[in-house]
């Protein structure tokens, strides 16, 4: 899958939403370690980042064979804003109907809409594919961020309590949230 497109955000900043290529490999782990270490909303804590730069070159060339998955990069000035990833649930026949996504954003750039133009390009791009449903989950505790899917339609369909579990002893649920297309 191949995918740019120019938008504007929010605030009047220009932004490319863009299909990444191996050589983004190491600023796409720069990404993932910084927002991993910027809110409590994403899977793992920055020192979990273990992703070497080859690997993540041979994942970004495996993407492009892939005829019904995808990832795209927010890209600002030149740097990585945001990534959103749109994948198969199964290629089993019973699941081929549905597929998941994740995103995550820099702190420096909630609030103007790099978000909502990553959803919306995945939305667009599962209709392509051929999906009937969008999936995701979400921390409990990121209400910015099931207010934005909520916004776009998806609907909560349960939630697994205590998923994540904190390095301080906290723990938070895990809402499961469903689009159909």
């Amino acid at each position: 899958m191949r995918y740019r497109k120019e938008i504007e955000l929010a605030d009047g900043t220009p932004c490319v939403l863009r299909s990444p290529v191996p050589d983004d490999a190491e600023a796409m782990i720069a990404h993932l370690t910084a927002v991993s270490g910027e809110t409590d909303f994403m899977l793992r804590y920055p020192d979990e980042v273990k992703i070497t730069v080859e690997d993540e070159r041979a994942y970004i060339e495996k993407l492009d064979s892939e005829a019904r998955s995808g990832m795209i990069v927010a890209e600002i000035g030149g740097e990585i804003a945001a990534i959103g990833r749109l994948s198969a649930v199964s290629e089993l026949s019973r699941f081929r109907h549905r597929a998941e996504f994740g995103v995550s954003v820099r702190r420096a750039n909630w609030s103007v809409g790099v978000g909502s133009a990553i959803l919306r390009a995945a939305v667009d791009l599962a209709r392509e594919f051929g999906y009937e449903q969008l999936e995701l989950s979400v921390t409990s505790e990121n209400a910015r961020g099931i207010a934005l899917y909520e916004r776009f339609g998806f609907e909560q369909c349960g939630s697994v309590g205590r998923a994540f579990r904190f390095r301080d002893g906290r723990y938070a649920a895990e809402i499961l949230m469903v689009l159909r297309l």
